[in-house]
Formats: structure tokens, C-alpha cells, sequence
């Protein structure tokens, strides 16, 4: 173990930007009229174990992610092999007894892999069409079924290009499919097919959460349809991180205290894993709009950004504009034919942001340079006994709110003490919050046990070293362990 966590700290230092059967409960879901969320299968793949080793996070995601970084696929096989070569020899053992080999002596099973397109619900409460993917091992012969073990739910972070969009391509997460695993990811709203459409936000899991769900019954629909069901004793696990870690939260929450039965009964989840970006978004973000700089300013912006995402009605007749200076709605910032104002950068729709510099051309303004003055102090701070401002709050917190949470499943939660996005005090006050003081023992949390590092690595190429190398880690082992505890455990080794 310790060879290969050494091993993989090695790998990571050039991967850093390594970021996103039914059941007799899935017959009641059609009872109770779920089953038509899936609307169509748009593509199907099927690949031998071998190629879907290579296929996996293909060289075209590299190309997007940093022009420093070419083609590391290499190594990532190289790495993967290594891991998954003994559930392969698992794999084979299982079909030999489940459908034996052909008349050549060859494996008769494959890995197959479907994008779908499906409904729900986008933030501004309207009816959307989403798309997202379902692969699982399966047989090859026509009329006998495949059971999987696990139901592998994963929610991607944020994404750097089109080739990070689950829908696209074969990220690194689907190899849990190793594990005689249906991994189920939606692309959620402003990705897949409804790019362009709506902005996708960190700030409504309320919503996230619901697609999420809904991706998981559509991906049940499409299992059917290919004879592969969970287990009677199988069950689902919860995964994700970063950019969607509130989602993956929030999906516990309604798995264990909103979804009804039939959903219960065809999911079966036994436990989440999180990692990065753990806090109550309604607390720390409200604590860091009203504080210093730069804190107040970059909490602004997300904010603002994260409004884009509502409706009028739940604008509550506000429009964006009116929370902005003069400045914000008439300076054009950038450069050539690309200028814009802060205004028109901060509500695009455009899906794929500079990770390396997340502000763009507004990083250096303030709080000043952005909201409109009446909602400010004289001293340039965010003033909470304005009207306007408390309101622009208050929305916010309308869509994030979720009420308290007491988990009755496993949940394991953990990020680095020095993450440069995300605070320590944060982590715990939510942590602390969550396991109600550490009487709750289904809460599990721990700081990411991970080697500072000097300036370097982020005065070179822009990067935040701790949150990106703490997210890849936790995500390589939660790709290479068996089970939610088990990554847990080898995470804050």
C-alpha cells in the first residue's frame, strides 16, 4: 500500500487536472409512471476489457486541460492496469460460470457503455432534457442475464472542455466498472445535451440532486433494456467531489428522507464519498461575500454567477443588473474580439471555464468594482441592512437551503487542511455540524494527509497544487477500492 500510494503521489504531480438488471423495484417505478424519464439511447458502445482500458480518459481530455500537459493516457493505463489487472481475472472467473467461453475458446463478455437522453428539472423549475451515461460488464449471449454487484453513482467535478462531458467520452471513474459495477453519471444542465441551454452551478444541489436521481432511474430503464439488473444483494454507492460535492451530499439526504419506496428499493445506497469543497455553502459563502477582500469579491461572483440560473419568479422581480455597478454593466475587460463586460462574463452561458484562473478578466476587481454602492458600506463592505443586499441573499439562500441533515448511512467526507478554494475552518464548522459534535457515527471525515508544496508548481502553471492533487487522489482510489470505507481509508493513510 504504501508503494503504490508513493506511486500514485508520483503519477499525480503530472495529473493534476485529472478533475469529472432491474430490479422488482424498478418494475414499481413504472407503476408509479418513473420509467418514462428515459426518453432515448443516442449512442451505444461495446469494447473488449482491454480497449475499454484504453479508451478510458482518451488523449483529447489531456489537450484541453493545459497546453504543458500532453498525452499523459500513457500513463494513467499504465496505472490502471496495474490495479484493475486482478478484477479483470475476477471478471473472467464470473462469466466463465455465468456463460462459459465460445467455441474458440474466447470470453463471451464485454463492456458495454450507453448514453441517454432523459427528463427532469432544470434551476429555474422547467421541464429540461438532460443526457448522461451508464456503463456495466455484460454477457454476450442473447437471453441469459448479468447481475452487477454495485450501482457506481458518480457526480463529475467541473470541466475544463467538451472531452471532460461523461457524455463525450470515458473518464476515469467508469473503470469501476472492474468491479462487476453499473457507474451511472449524468452530464447535469448546462452539459451533454442541453449545453448552451442553462448554466451549470455548484449553488442549486436542490436541484442537482433531483437530476441526479433522475439520471440514476433513466440508467435502470437502459439496464433493463440490455438484461443487466442489481444483485438482490447488491447496492449503490455515492460518489463525487469538488464542483459537485453538495450534490453528492444532497443525494443522501433525499435517498434517505424524500425518495419513495420503489426508488429505495432499486437503488439500495450504502454510503457516499466526498471529497473537496465540504461546507455549508449558505454559511461560508454569506461569511466571505460580507468579510475582506479578496474573499468578499470572489464570494460576489459566485454568487452572481449562481443567480444566473433562476427565473424571474424566483428573481423575485430582481434582475442581475440591478445587483451591479455602473462599472460591471458598461466596461468592456478582455482582450482583441473577445471583450465583454464583467456583466456579460459573469452570466454567460458558456459551459467550460479557464480552471486556472476561474475570474478571467475581473480577478483583480473588488467588491467596489462590482456591486451596485447602495449595497455597500462606506467602507466598501457588503452591507447586510440593505434592503437589496439582504434580498440578493436571501434568493441565494433559497436555493441552496436544504435543511438540516442526520445521516442514517455511511458517509465519509474529507479534503486537505490547505486547500487554496476551500478552508479548513469551513471543512470542519460543516463536519462538526453534520456529525452533530461526533455523536453521529455514520459521519466519517478526515483532513487528505498530502505533502504541501512550495510556490512552484502554481507560479509556473496557474494551478491550485493542494485542491487539484487532493481531488485526483481521492479519486484514483475511489476508482481502485472496492468500496466507499475502503477509499476512505486509503485516502487519509
Amino acid at each position: 500500500m504504501l508503494f503504490m500510494r508513493y506511486f500514485l503521489y508520483f503519477a499525480m504531480i503530472f495529473l493534476l487536472f485529472l478533475t469529472a438488471g432491474c430490479s422488482d423495484g424498478d418494475s414499481q417505478s413504472a407503476k408509479n409512471g418513473k420509467s418514462n424519464l428515459l426518453v432515448d439511447v443516442i449512442k451505444g458502445e461495446k469494447y473488449s476489457p482491454e480497449e475499454f482500458m484504453k479508451v478510458v480518459s482518451p488523449k483529447e481530455q489531456f489537450k484541453e486541460l493545459h497546453e504543458l500537459f500532453p498525452d499523459l493516457h500513457p500513463m494513467i493505463e499504465t496505472i490502471m492496469r496495474t490495479k484493475m489487472l486482478s478484477r479483470l481475472v475476477t471478471l473472467d472467473a464470473l462469466f466463465q460460470l455465468e456463460v462459459g467461453c465460445n467455441s474458440k475458446h474466447q470470453r463471451q463478455w464485454q463492456m458495454e457503455s450507453y448514453v441517454f437522453t432523459y427528463m427532469s428539472k432544470s434551476a429555474d423549475g422547467a421541464d429540461v432534457l438532460l443526457s448522461g451515461r451508464v456503463t456495466f460488464p455484460n454477457n454476450m449471449v442473447e437471453g441469459v442475464g448479468h447481475e452487477v454487484e454495485t450501482l457506481s453513482i458518480f457526480s463529475h467535478p467541473k470541466i475544463p472542455g467538451v472531452s471532460w462531458v461523461p457524455s463525450n467520452n470515458l473518464d476515469i471513474m467508469m473503470l469501476r466498472a472492474f468491479f462487476n459495477s453499473a457507474v451511472i453519471e449524468p452530464d447535469f444542465q448546462g452539459y451533454g445535451v442541453d449545453e448552451g441551454k442553462h448554466k451549470n452551478s455548484a449553488y442549486v444541489p436542490k436541484v442537482t440532486m433531483l437530476q441526479l436521481a433522475d439520471c440514476v432511474t433513466a440508467a435502470l430503464e437502459v439496464m433493463r433494456q440490455h438484461d443487466v439488473k442489481l444483485a438482490p444483494e447488491g447496492f449503490s454507492e455515492n460518489w463525487g467531489g469538488s464542483h459537485t460535492s453538495a450534490t453528492t451530499v444532497y443525494f443522501q439526504k433525499y435517498y434517505e428522507t424524500e425518495a419513495p419506496a420503489w426508488f429505495r428499493k432499486a437503488v439500495r445506497l450504502r454510503s457516499s464519498f466526498v471529497t473537496t469543497n465540504i461546507r455549508d455553502y449558505n454559511v461560508a459563502e454569506i461569511q466571505d461575500i460580507t468579510g475582506p477582500e479578496p474573499r468578499s469579491s470572489e464570494a460576489f461572483r459566485e454568487v452572481i454567477t449562481s443567480l444566473t440560473t433562476q427565473s424571474p419568479a424566483q428573481m423575485r422581480g430582481y434582475k442581475i443588473s440591478d445587483f451591479l455597478s455602473y462599472r460591471a454593466m458598461t466596461e468592456k475587460v478582455g482582450d482583441g474580439d473577445n471583450k465583454m463586460t464583467a456583466y456579460q462574463y459573469m452570466t454567460r452561458l458558456i459551459a467550460y471555464p479557464n480552471v486556472t484562473n476561474l475570474a478571467g478578466p475581473i480577478a483583480d476587481w473588488t467588491l467596489v468594482d462590482l456591486a451596485a454602492p447602495e449595497m455597500l458600506t462606506a467602507n466598501g463592505l457588503y452591507n447586510m441592512s440593505n434592503p437589496k443586499a439582504a434580498d440578493m441573499v436571501d434568493i441565494f439562500h433559497n436555493m441552496n437551503d436544504y435543511g438540516d441533515f442526520k445521516p442514517t448511512l455511511p458517509i465519509y467526507l474529507c479534503q486537505h487542511k490547505e486547500d487554496e478554494y476551500f478552508t479548513q475552518d469551513d471543512f470542519m464548522t460543516y463536519c462538526t455540524k453534520l456529525s452533530e459534535n461526533g455523536t453521529n457515527p455514520n459521519v466519517h471525515y478526515a483532513n487528505i494527509p498530502l505533502k504541501t508544496t512550495n510556490s512552484l508548481v502554481y507560479d509556473t502553471i496557474g494551478i491550485q497544487y493542494n485542491h487539484f492533487l487532493s481531488y485526483v487522489l481521492s479519486m484514483l482510489y475511489a476508482v481502485t477500492s472496492p468500496t466507499a470505507a475502503e477509499a476512505f481509508e486509503n485516502v487519509i493513510k
